[in-house]
């Protein structure tokens, strides 16, 4: 790859960067009868979805498919209700792909799940796996990618925060996905910078025990080594550049989350990703400061 030495400049900013049911009385033989209380009023989603019908099909019972009443009032809830019941993945692993296009499409051309958030619980009502993440979470990204990679950061990270996915499953699914074109679309820096570690300059980040800096940097250097080196190059440095400008002040300022061995790493990954042999001439491509 041509190296990224000569006549270099810095980059502009990426434009579009990116209730519990109520128990039945029952009467006490003998005594005084029971005073009766007044009605408990339900909030409107509530009293709808327990004043439904069962649904066709569900055995009359009332309980097992009765999601299927809320397809226009309540996406999100019918969308959980399905998924739960129709699996894509059976109990030895063989993936329905055309059933998880139909939900991908459901999730993000018809907007089922409207905020990122949603994305926990949906995955949740899937039930994969932890050993078997990648084969649904791959297409799910390839899909996000194509359709709506501005939300697509911030699903992957609701996606690790809420503790669905493993950061393992993250890396190997990244690489899948983005082989084809060799590119994220930036949706990678959205994700890191979510989860980066909660410090006194990162107030935004992700606190949790067993993460740290390394481990976030683990998964930075596996996700964009599967990417395009040139592209990486990029990604990278707009996550650095944004880190700094969050936190306040220069990277190397910031000297709880970052150290002299640290930058080095980083320095390291551009230069082999830019095919730079002096690390000093990283300054013309970064507004982050790294010396």
């Amino acid at each position: 790859m041509a190296s990224v030495k000569a006549g270099i400049a810095k980059r502009p900013a990426p434009s579009g960067s990116p209730g519990p049911a109520a128990k039945a009385r029952i009467a006490k033989a003998g005594g005084s009868p029971a005073l009766a209380k007044p009605p408990i009023s339900k909030a409107p989603g509530q009293a709808a979805r327990t004043a439904s019908p069962p649904a066709e099909g569900d055995g009359g019972d009332g309980r097992s498919e009765t999601w299927q009443a809320f397809a226009d009032s309540d996406p999100l809830y019918a969308m959980v209700g399905e998924v739960s019941t129709h699996k894509v993945m059976d109990a030895n692993f063989n993936l329905d792909e055309e059933l998880l296009m139909k939900y991908l499409d459901k999730l993000f051309i018809q907007k089922a799940a409207k905020k990122p958030k949603d994305w926990v619980e949906i995955w949740a009502a899937l039930d994969i796996p932890v050993t078997h993440q990648v084969p649904v979470l791959e297409p799910l990204l390839r899909f996000g990618l194509e359709h709506d990679p501005e939300s697509l950061g911030k699903i992957a990270a609701e996606l690790l925060i809420g503790h669905r996915v493993k950061s393992k499953s993250l890396q190997e699914a990244v690489v899948g996905a983005c082989k084809g074109e060799g590119t994220d679309k930036g949706f990678l820096r959205e994700t890191f910078f979510l989860i980066f570690p909660k410090g006194p300059q990162s107030e935004w980040g992700w606190s949790r025990v067993g993460w740290s800096w390394q481990e976030w940097w683990k998964l930075v250097e596996g996700c964009y080594t599967g990417l395009d080196s040139d592209k990486a190059f990029d990604e990278l440095s707009f996550l650095l550049d944004k880190l700094e400008a969050e936190g306040g002040k220069p990277l190397i300022e910031q000297t709880q989350p970052w150290n002299e061995l640290r930058m080095k790493k980083v320095k390291t990954l551009l230069c082999k990703f830019g095919g730079l042999q002096d690390e000093n001439d990283l300054s013309a491509c970064l507004d982050a400061t790294l010396n």
